[in-house]
């Protein structure tokens, strides 16, 4: 299929198949370039995500989080990309910075989540959980993950920097009346007693990951994060380390962690520790 294919006449006709990623791959991925590359319908795809977010629970809880400072439409992947050039940060502790105060990430965190434009990890999961007792979500961002974890009735530990993604996260689980205790990723050592690692999208924020999960990755008998084989490059945003399906899969073979085979179309990777007994999702026979 040729690129050109997708332009500008087609984009509102396919915006709602590629908000509930309805499209063919290459069609997908095709439609996702254009809108990395043409400002005028990346501006009707932000209004577009915005408005099937609207009369979302999580929305709200936003707008309630905010109060007076709250903006509607903000175009928080733009403002993402303008703050990262504006800060330039080369160091951990920059880019830490950056994280612990950018409200740019926690926009853009509601949107993807409200919108349905986040793929479904957990009802993907739910097979391969069947063994876990404790889950540690990494990276847990606004907390949607963690409480929908716990509402299937796994314990689950959220650990993220504090930021004001966190902090919203923290007043949802109040709100949802859940324990609202959220770990610091650079105090995990002694590691906290999990058997699954949950890091979904946060892989590939992380510049040293043996660094950042070395102590948890020596621990845990499971880690599931996003679907490592699928392209992920898109947005211009400098502060993703990009790593290839196989160098990220070589890393967590070097903590006895390799992948256990799973459904290509699945938006979720599955590793784990050879020594361990994995859940196996039982199949139906067509």
């Amino acid at each position: 299929m040729n690129a050109t294919l997708i332009g500008c006449p087609a984009v509102p006709a396919l915006l709602d198949a590629y908000l509930h990623r309805r499209l063919p791959h290459p069609q997908h991925a095709m439609f996702r370039d254009h809108l990395d590359t043409c400002q005028p319908c990346w501006e009707i795809w932000n209004r577009y995500r915005w408005d099937a977010a609207a009369g979302q629970r999580l929305l709200a809880a936003l707008r309630d989080f905010l109060g007076s400072s709250y903006r509607p439409y903000l175009d928080s992947s733009r403002a993402l990309h303008d703050e990262w050039i504006a800060a330039q940060p080369r160091t951990a502790a920059g880019i830490r910075h950056f994280f612990e105060n950018s409200e740019a990430y926690l926009y853009n965190l509601v949107i993807w989540h409200a919108s349905g434009n986040r793929p479904g990890y957990v009802t993907a999961a739910i097979p391969y959980l069947t063994g876990a007792r404790i889950i540690l979500d990494f990276g847990s961002g606004i907390g949607q993950d963690t409480i929908d974890l716990r509402n299937l009735g796994h314990a689950v530990l959220p650990c993220d920097l504090p930021c004001p993604s966190a902090r919203f996260m923290r007043y949802r689980l109040r709100q949802a009346g859940h324990d609202h205790r959220v770990a610091d990723p650079r105090q995990l050592d002694p590691p906290p007693p999990a058997d699954t690692l949950w890091i979904i999208d946060t892989l590939d924020h992380l510049p040293d990951i043996p660094a950042a999960l070395g102590p948890v990755l020596q621990r845990v008998d499971q880690v599931i994060c996003e679907n490592l084989r699928t392209a992920r490059a898109h947005g211009g945003q400098g502060f993703h380390q990009r790593r290839t399906y196989a160098e990220a899969s070589d890393l967590l073979a070097c903590f006895d962690l390799r992948e256990h085979p799973t459904p290509y179309e699945l938006p979720i990777t599955v590793f784990t520790r050879r020594s361990a007994v994995p859940s196996r999702p039982t199949r139906k026979r067509a």
